[in-house]
Order: C-alpha cells, then sequence, then structure tokens
C-alpha cells in the first residue's frame, strides 16, 4: 500500500541529493539519497568516497545535485528478499529465463533484454546509465533514448530503515553492500506498473544479478555473469498497450519514494524450494 508520507522527519526540508561519477563520458558509478539537510554535507562525502571506490576505474568528473523535495513523498514496504543456489553462470540465467517467463514475460522479450544487457544495451555497444524498458509481448524498446535510459530517481530508505535492512539480511544469511540500492530500486520499478526487473551489475568484481517482481520480490541469482565482465544493465518488462510511457517514466525518475518497512525475506534455497514455496 502506498500513501503520503506524513511523518514529522520528512518534510519539504527533505533533500535529494544525487551523485554521478564517470570516465571520458562513460558512466561508472551513481546514487542518491532523500535526506534532512542537516545530514547533506555527511551523506555528500559519503557518495564522494563511493564515486572514488567502485572497482571500475578513477572518475574524471563527479556531479552533485541537491535539490529540496517540493513534491509529497510517497513510502512504501520493500519487496522481500531470496536467493537461489545455482551451479554456473549458465544455470543462473537459465533458472532468471524461467522466473520472468512465469512473470507473463514472452520468451523474445526475455532473449531481447539478456542479448541487450550482455553485449553493451546502448546502440554503439557500451553500457547505458539508465534502463532499457521493454514490452513483456514484443520485446520492443519503449525507453525514448536508447542511449541513456531511464534512471530511477528520488528513492531511498527512511532514516532508521537502513538497520532494520542488515539485521534482516544478517537473519537470511546474506552480505552485500550493493543490495539496499539494488533493492530500493527493484521496489520502486515494481510499485508502479513493471510486470519485472531483469539486472545486474556493470562491475567486474561484482557477478549477482536479480529478477524482481510483485509476487515473487526480489530473487538473487549468484554469478549471472563470469567475473571481469564489465557489461551490465537494467531491463523493465511492462504491457506497452496498457500505460502511459511518459507517466510512468516520470513516476520513475521524479516521484519521491521512501521505504520505510523491510519485508522479511527468505534463507538462500535451491530452485525446486523456491517454487514450492509460492505453489497455491
Amino acid at each position: 500500500m502506498v500513501r503520503p508520507f506524513n511523518g514529522q522527519d520528512q518534510s519539504n526540508n527533505s533533500y535529494s541529493l544525487r551523485m554521478r561519477a564517470s570516465r571520458e563520458g562513460m558512466h561508472i558509478s551513481g546514487a542518491e539519497r532523500i535526506l534532512p539537510f542537516e545530514r547533506l554535507s555527511t551523506e555528500l562525502t559519503s557518495l564522494l568516497i563511493r564515486a572514488l571506490d567502485q572497482g571500475i576505474g578513477n572518475p574524471d568528473e563527479v556531479h552533485f545535485s541537491i535539490e529540496e523535495i517540493k513534491d509529497e513523498i510517497l513510502y512504501a514496504e520493500s519487496l522481500p528478499i531470496s536467493t537461489i543456489l545455482t551451479e554456473a553462470v549458465e544455470d543462473s540465467r537459465k533458472k532468471a529465463a524461467e522466473l520472468l517467463f512465469i512473470n507473463g514475460i514472452s520468451e523474445i522479450a526475455i532473449k531481447r533484454a539478456f542479448d541487450n544487457i550482455s553485449k553493451g544495451a546502448s546502440p554503439d555497444g557500451n553500457n547505458m546509465r539508465g534502463a532499457m524498458i521493454l514490452d513483456i509481448k514484443t520485446g520492443e524498446r519503449l525507453e525514448p533514448d536508447p542511449y541513456r535510459g531511464i534512471r530511477v530517481s528520488r528513492i531511498d530508505f527512511l532514516e532508521g530503515t537502513e538497520n532494520d535492512l542488515k539485521n534482516e539480511m544478517k537473519r537470511i544469511g546474506i552480505n552485500g553492500h550493493r543490495i539496499k540500492e539494488a533493492l530500493a530500486i527493484a521496489t520502486k520499478v515494481i510499485m508502479a506498473v513493471a510486470k519485472a526487473e531483469l539486472c545486474w551489475s556493470d562491475n567486474p568484481d561484482y557477478t549477482t544479478g536479480y529478477i524482481a517482481s510483485k509476487r515473487y520480490g526480489y530473487v538473487r541469482f549468484n554469478d549471472i555473469k563470469r567475473k571481469g565482465n564489465t557489461k551490465g544493465g537494467r531491463a523493465f518488462f511492462v504491457s506497452g498497450s496498457n500505460i502511459n510511457i511518459d507517466s510512468y517514466i516520470n513516476f520513475l525518475q521524479i516521484k519521491p519514494v521512501l521505504i520505510k518497512k523491510i519485508t522479511p525475506g527468505f534463507i538462500p534455497c535451491k530452485w525446486v524450494e523456491f517454487l514450492r514455496r509460492y505453489e497455491d
């Protein structure tokens, strides 16, 4: 359930802090926070450290943007976290594709998403800064700029909820600092109209990817790519005939959303056990 947020600690003095790092025009790192004025300087320093230590290469440009949030803030519960235990890249990709198919994504749309991310989703063969938007039936790309894609913005955890996430991750036996941002993005993507999301990182040392959907939550697959591979990206799957694409993009990029509650997740398991959990 999504409602306007009315808490006293987040109001018109909340700010969107965004960071983007690049080298020779290529995006290599990005992050953002929604936070009160008094936390801006501390978090700005934290994002600068992240920009300089992301495992891809030293940036030659780092840009920060700080904006006061004047729109109403929505809040939501996070997607539950699951992890599928797989044997290798081929096994991870096969099961990730099966999960997308179970969520109503056509085989051609699934293939195009995997192919595009694997080779570099931009028409010039590079990684995109943002995500592709694909029609669930045809696989047609719907984002207006295939070089940039769609960047999900203005999403964060309510203060205190990050500790809840850390405790939940410890409870279910997983770790990784990248989960926080990915979970936040996936939650916002799925709370609108997307049927599913496919994602894996362009960081050569991080090989875990995920599928997100409303029914199954945030589902991680270890080794969805080989270590050393610098290709990565995101694909959002939507029913192109049933949505206003401009309104959807505006929601993803502009509407502020705070995650106020962490939904309980699950201990890593094998594929069969995962499917059994959702049997009717």
